[in-house]
């Protein structure tokens, strides 16, 4: 069979003068070539003038959670709420304009979702009887942004099995196994979501992602690809509970996986090492010292996690048990600082010191990342607190094998050159910090540790990817790289600018180091309307023209 070449003329290269021709073929970029002495022998190309717009690599997203980003479309938005009062409200307001039953009577309606609140800095706390006022015996959940927790209705706790306090919250692994149970449509409904969010992305100028759903990934994007989810590569990950299937299948890092037309590859292993930034169960060596509401704690058996934890106004470090968390409404320590982890609303106090928990005993995690990488798979653990970065850096050493680490919101400075010197890829979230400056500058405000740190990763060193975690930030790269690159949004002073890195160290982080199109890349390509170089380009609304897989057009405006 003919090779098909297209040729992308008049187009412009970011930082390069003149027009060129971009040649491709279905694999590759085979030339770039000025456009006045273009010149393609073979089979007539399929020639496309993209009149003087910039051509650059296409962009993965890597990290991401694609049911959850396509089911958060479709549920009720409260992310704008500042308050628990708030959400409850636009709860109400929802179900005021929903239908009643065709007989007029009562209707008791299926599970209402709600998606976005973000509560650590509300002046009140979620409840069970606050949702339950508004929602009777109507179902309701609500998704924290970050993914971490959950507020449940006492119709929703019933029907979903959970056991959940008077708070209304479920967080960490409790509210995973809800969020799963909420995710159990049927499949064809669930799969047109996602093809759905794949033309999306496609339209932002993606061309992969990496699938880190709390799902059987695999056959899930089996069943996509051939419901005509073709727009987008993709690596499907895992977690430590289909660890073993995984191996059984005999498959490896970077497998293809069957019948998705080698668009879906086996992606790495993740491990959650602990919680997150807005749901305060981030391990951090110095306590969180800001509680908006009283906190909350319950006690469970505490473990050594072997990382060096700070007490507001030490002068001192000293060794202390940490936790690993087991339950909703937050976990306690007895050791030697009594740190507590709050519960359901709570940061900490200086009174009350509160440095997070862990999701996983370190043990168990070395011994699923040496097990992943004897098997010949790869593995990305997320740390979001300097305590958890610095234990996550430590297993990967004792190891002898460099990984990857997901967010790495708050790093100790003596850690950013280990990443570099151990191989440990750091695969961030600029826009995050966007989402949570100022939670970070009330929460974590004594810390010594750098909060959301991109160019400190880069000039120690790392190998940087940036990604969405969609859906807790929009599929969007122009948003991820405009945080990098401003560290800002919405007309606010630019937030750690010290951290800034200039657009084409952006361009990179999200093209898998691709900083510019050159032969024999990929035939991964994206076409925009303006220079993304250009000096004060402000990238979050960069129109996109174009984007192609594979040598094939999976967007064109």
């Amino acid at each position: 069979m003919p090779t098909t070449v297209t040729v992308l003329r008049n187009a412009r290269i970011p930082g390069r003068d003149g027009l060129v021709d971009v040649v491709l073929d279905e694999s590759s970029v085979v030339a770039l070539v000025p456009t006045t002495t273009s010149v393609v022998t073979g089979p007539a190309p399929i020639v496309v003038d993209v009149e003087g717009r910039w051509v650059i690599p296409g962009l993965w997203d890597e990290h991401t959670h694609m049911l959850q980003w396509s089911l958060a479309q479709a549920r009720v938005d409260v992310s704008a709420a500042q308050s628990a009062a708030e959400v409850a409200q636009a709860i109400g307001w929802h179900l005021g304009v929903l239908p009643e039953s065709d007989d007029g009577a009562e209707h008791v309606r299926d599970v209402v979702v709600g998606f976005g609140f973000r509560d650590a800095m509300w002046p009140d706390r979620p409840t069970r009887a606050l949702l339950d006022e508004v929602a009777g015996p109507t179902p309701v959940v609500i998704a924290s942004g970050d993914g971490h927790c959950g507020w449940v209705s006492t119709a929703a706790a019933e029907l979903l099995g959970a056991d959940v306090d008077a708070s209304g919250i479920l967080r960490e692994d409790d509210w995973f196994d809800v969020s799963r149970r909420l995710d159990r449509q049927g499949e064809s409904d669930l799969d047109g979501l996602v093809v759905v969010a794949g033309t999306y992305a496609a339209a932002r100028g993606i061309v992969g992602v990496v699938d880190l759903e709390m799902a059987d990934n695999t056959r899930a994007w089996q069943r996509r690809v051939a419901a005509g989810a073709t727009s987008l590569r993709v690596e499907a990950g895992f977690y430590a509970d289909r660890l073993d299937e995984v191996i059984a299948a005999g498959y490896r890092a970077g497998d293809v996986v069957p019948d998705t037309g080698d668009l879906v590859r086996i992606g790495p292993l993740k491990i959650m090492s602990d919680g997150s930034l807005n749901t305060r169960t981030a391990f951090c060596r110095t306590p969180y010292v800001v509680a908006p509401v009283a906190p909350v704690a319950t006690e469970v058996e505490p473990v050594d996690s072997g990382v060096e934890l700070v007490e507001t106004g030490d002068t001192e470090v000293e060794p202390v048990e940490t936790v690993v968390s087991t339950g909703s409404t937050g976990v306690s320590s007895t050791g030697s600082t009594g740190v507590v982890s709050t519960g359901s609303t709570g940061g900490g106090t200086t009174a009350d010191p509160h440095h997070g928990a862990l999701d996983v005993d370190p043990d168990e995690m070395k011994q699923q990342i040496v097990r992943a990488f004897d098997a010949g798979l790869d593995v990305t653990v997320h740390a979001i607190g300097d305590a958890a970065v610095h234990l996550v850096l430590d297993t990967f050493e004792e190891i002898g094998r460099g990984g990857r680490m997901e967010h790495a919101q708050l790093v100790d400075p003596a850690d950013l050159p280990r990443f570099a010197a151990l191989g440990v890829t750091a695969s961030i979230q600029p826009e995050h910090a966007m989402d949570d400056r100022d939670v970070v500058d009330a929460y974590w405000e004594g810390t010594s540790g750098i909060p959301f740190p991109v160019r400190s990763l880069v000039d120690a060193g790392a190998t940087v990817r940036f990604g969405s975690d969609a859906p807790v930030a929009a599929l969007d790269p122009w948003a991820t790289m405009a945080a990098a690159v401003h560290r800002s949004r919405d007309d606010r002073d630019p937030w750690h600018p010290e951290e800034t890195v200039d657009a084409r160290t952006a361009l990179a982080a999200h093209a898998r180091g691709r900083d510019e199109v050159r032969a024999g890349d990929v035939a991964d390509l994206v076409v925009v309307d303006r220079d993304p170089f250009a000096p004060g380009e402000p990238l979050r609304d960069m129109p996109v023209w174009a984007t192609m897989v594979g040598g094939r057009w999976t967007y064109r405006a």
